[in-house]
């Protein structure tokens, strides 16, 4: 009776979600349904510092035996009410077809994983997970990019993060949390500054910032808030989030050199040496510089911390273990691999085993889906960063040059995290890292519009420019005749 009730429950708020989306889709807010999905997520990130910790519920909802997380539910209703108002897409890409593809072999991959014995519940988590990225992709592929860099958006959205974030890393910082035990509502360790959460933050302010430096009017406001945001992975719980945040810097710094930089920007000379010498005080003062008692301030012990925890402690042994072992099971299948849901077996000293993931992305991939879907992978990965490149070179429009550069930037710092870490598996990371390489396509078809595909705002302002001259002359042409009369 239980399980029907859930049931129930579960349905009426899809049909309640997707006539939502159906409405935001009917007059073209897309962007809107992209912003609740994103949204969705780092509200969560933020009440739940880890995906393993969110409890049965609201956002994690259980259906006939097999659960499911937010993305899960959001994104393919988002897709149906694209559908239900627009239709099937009308445009067949290299990148769409390469995506595709590669979303096929993740389904052969599934298959694969059953017929090998692998375990179904994590097969099918591991499905739901690709799948679901690339129906991120295909939900920010079409909306219109040029409403993502609007001065009010962007405007609003670090301020936001911005005023969540402080609050969260300050707390991290003097270890402050609390367990929360609501009616309905379960929180451990809520303060903490998760990982996933800081990886979320940093890209939106990433690309604040490139778009800032790019705008014709920047706001010195909203880029040092974008700033602010941007570090704060300093004071994260995870390397893996700092490893992200250096591979995008040093990533902007080869772009910042180059000459298509200085023809886009909008930044002076000076504002951006000041930049650069903020970011180096900001890395000196948190790991050189001494306390009182004698001792780093608290940013450069909790870089230290994470750091020296990863390098030394159990965690560098065991991935050196899981990543011997899952080299000697891809010799044994390299072309397939051996389908979704195989994992690797840990073997601790006290005698007991434990079934890990490798945490690498790229020897997941390579275990799982073998060299041919890796392949696929590194070819539409290839295809859409060529986009956003070709896009950062040629458009027109500074600011959506400034969005695909910042939208590649973060895909790179992303994948570099998912070195340490199953990027691909971990929902949260991978909507994101769909929405990315979505809005790097939105941006690209932007570019190729033909004159004979006017955009909908266009047609409005057509209309009611055609509407009011039509009652301007209807209005001469009563005058008229009451003249002549």
């Amino acid at each position: 009776m239980v399980e029907f009730a859930q049931l129930g429950l579960l349905l009426g708020a899809g049909i309640v979600a997707l006539g939502i989306f159906a409405l935001l889709e009917a007059a073209d807010r897309r962007e809107v349904v992209v912003g609740v999905v994103f949204g969705a997520i780092v509200v969560e990130s933020f009440l739940w510092a880890s995906q393993n910790d969110v409890p049965d519920g609201l956002f994690h909802p259980t259906l006939l035996g097999v659960s499911f997380r937010l993305p899960d539910l959001l994104v393919p209703l988002a897709l149906a009410a694209r559908l239900l108002v627009a239709g099937w897409p009308r445009r067949a890409t290299i990148q769409g077809l390469l995506w595709g593809t590669f979303l096929a072999w993740v389904v052969f991959g599934y298959v694969v994983g059953r017929a090998a014995g692998n375990d179904t519940a994590e097969a099918l988590f591991q499905g739901k997970a690709l799948l679901v990225f690339g129906g991120a992709i295909a939900l920010a592929a079409g909306l219109r990019p040029e409403r993502l860099v609007d001065r009010r958006t962007t405007g609003r959205w670090i301020v936001a993060l911005a005023l969540t974030v402080v609050p969260f890393a300050l707390l991290q910082l003097s270890g402050l949390n609390w367990d929360v035990r609501w009616p309905g509502l379960e929180l451990e360790a809520f303060g903490t500054y998760g990982a996933d959460a800081s990886s979320l933050v940093m890209v939106v302010a990433l690309a604040v910032l490139v778009v800032e430096s790019c705008r014709e009017r920047p706001r010195a406001a909203v880029a040092a808030l974008g700033l602010v945001v941007m570090l704060s992975p300093l004071a994260g719980t995870q390397s893996a989030s700092v490893v992200q945040l250096a591979t995008m810097s040093v990533l902007l710094l080869v772009v910042r050199a180059g000459v298509v930089w200085r023809r886009r920007t909008t930044v002076g000379a000076r504002e951006g040496a000041l930049f650069n010498l903020g970011l180096c005080a900001v890395a000196v003062a948190a790991v050189v510089v001494p306390t009182a008692q004698d001792a780093r301030l608290p940013l450069a012990e909790n870089i230290e911390a994470n750091f020296a925890d990863e390098a030394s402690g159990p965690t560098a042994k065991a991935r050196t273990q899981i990543w011997a072992d899952a080299r000697k099971l891809f010799v044994e299948r390299p072309w397939l691999g051996w389908g979704l849901g195989k994992r690797i077996e840990l073997r601790q000293d006290i005698g007991q085993s434990q079934d890990l993931t490798a945490h690498n992305v790229a020897i997941d991939m390579l275990l799982q889906s073998g060299i041919i879907g890796f392949g696929l992978f590194l070819a539409a990965l290839a295809a859409s960063l060529a986009q956003a490149w070709r896009a950062w070179v040629t458009d027109a429009d500074d600011r959506l040059a400034a969005l695909a550069l910042a939208c590649a930037v973060a895909v790179m710092g992303l994948l570099a995290k998912g070195l340490a870490e199953s990027v691909l598996y971990k929902f949260r990371l991978s909507t994101l890292l769909g929405l990315l390489l979505g809005v790097i396509y939105a941006v690209a078809v932007r570019r190729h519009l033909a004159p004979t595909e006017p955009d909908v705002v266009d047609q409005r302002l057509a209309l009611r420019s055609t509407a009011g001259s039509v009652r301007s002359t209807m209005a001469r042409s009563v005058q008229s005749d009451q003249l002549s009369t």
